[in-house]
């Protein structure tokens, strides 16, 4: 079952490969697999086509999906809604020389679903969609759209223990779904941050980045004394306020983030809402970062295993732990081995290959949808 071809779709900017957690996952779970990656919407003038990737380019769904908010961008994705013909063209011929079919989230599934006569298709949860939803005016459109794609496909992966259990009780599924949790190469341990005023968030455009980064900003404004360095495409967000201990970096490499990371003495993951894990709280600890985050933040981590460098805090107590962790200069240098411990001991023990699942689940159905 070399030859296997697959398709990853999904939504929102995948290019670069590092643009987000969300475009980090849909990268690296089929890693060195014979895939293509299809993705519509974001800011981007022209479509780009580079090795395996293609991204199209939606200026008007996404333009006015921030306009009218509620979390609509993936909603009018569902609905067909500004989608041009190039997109759903190229996609259903992907899909018919295709042998398994990935959704990156459920958005894209109404559209494709009637194309999807014997294929093995593969649910990649990176939430539970309809928990992000409650009391959001599209909760039972998404759950319906959702516990379909749940329904249909063959595989589905989930990004944490308490998602895997969620899925399975919202849509009485037991037998197919796996834990494949967020989890980034280990580099070498290069943190240099113990005598450091910078702190760090990467974020992308994404609603509860957004509320985060307001926290943020409240927080510039009362600890003067620290630089808060801001990674990720959230640099776009029109209402973010220019602060001078605010330094919004934008997308940068790999080298770039890695020397943001080292040189900082904490992380903050100031989240308040959403499932799944955040990436972003792997990215930190991988380089030795102590965070300071809230309990949401922290969540797909054992909070027993990260007490000692991952710091939980109400966001009304961000600024004070802060303090108290700058004059704590020892404290923090001991979290931050720690953390890097923790982070690779993790990537050892989470590290799984979805393909092996994939394949043994062929084999089990003898590849033979009907």
């Amino acid at each position: 079952m070399n030859d296997l071809k697959i398709i990853q779709l999904s939504h929102g900017r995948i290019y670069p490969p590092y643009s987000s957690a969300y475009s980090m996952r849909v990268h690296q779970i089929f890693n060195d697999q014979d895939r293509k990656i299809l993705s519509v919407g974001g800011f981007f003038i022209r479509d780009k086509k580079i090795g395996y990737i293609e991204q199209y380019r939606s200026l008007i769904l996404t333009a006015l999906s921030v306009i009218k908010g509620n979390r609509s961008f993936e909603i009018f994705i569902s609905q067909k809604k500004f989608l041009r013909k190039k997109f759903i063209k190229r996609s259903r011929e992907l899909i018919n020389v295709s042998d398994i079919i990935v959704f990156e989230g459920p958005w894209l599934y109404p559209l494709f679903k009637d194309d999807l006569k014997n294929k093995f298709v593969v649910y990649d949860a990176h939430n539970i969609e309809y928990l992000l939803r409650k009391n959001n005016i599209y909760e039972e459109y998404v759950k319906s759209i959702e516990g379909e794609l749940a329904k249909r496909a063959d595989v589905i992966f989930t990004v944490t223990k308490e998602d895997y259990e969620n899925l399975m009780k919202l849509y009485n599924i037991y037998d197919k779904i796996y834990l494949i949790p967020h989890v980034l190469p280990i580099k070498e341990y290069e943190w240099r941050g113990s005598l450091s005023k910078d702190l760090v968030f990467i974020g992308s455009l994404y609603e509860p980045n957004i509320i985060a980064l307001k926290k943020i900003e409240y927080m510039a404004e009362k600890l003067v004394d620290f630089n808060f360095h801001i990674i990720g495409n959230i640099n776009k967000y029109p209402g973010k306020r220019k602060l001078k201990n605010i330094i919004y970096h934008g997308m940068v490499n790999e080298n770039k983030k890695d020397e943001i990371l080292n040189n900082s003495f904490l992380a903050l993951n100031p989240v308040t809402i959403g499932s799944g894990r955040n990436v972003k709280m792997f990215d930190y600890l991988s380089h030795g970062l102590p965070v300071v985050s809230t309990k949401i933040g922290a969540r797909g981590f054992d909070e027993n295993e990260i007490k000692n460098f991952v710091f939980i805090e109400e966001i009304e107590n961000f600024e004070k732990r802060i303090l108290e962790l700058s004059t704590k200069r020892k404290v923090v240098e001991n979290a931050s081995r720690e953390a890097y411990n923790y982070a690779k001991n993790l990537y050892i023990r989470e590290n799984r290959n979805a393909m092996d699942i994939i394949i043994k689940k062929l084999k089990k159905d003898n590849f033979n949808k009907s």
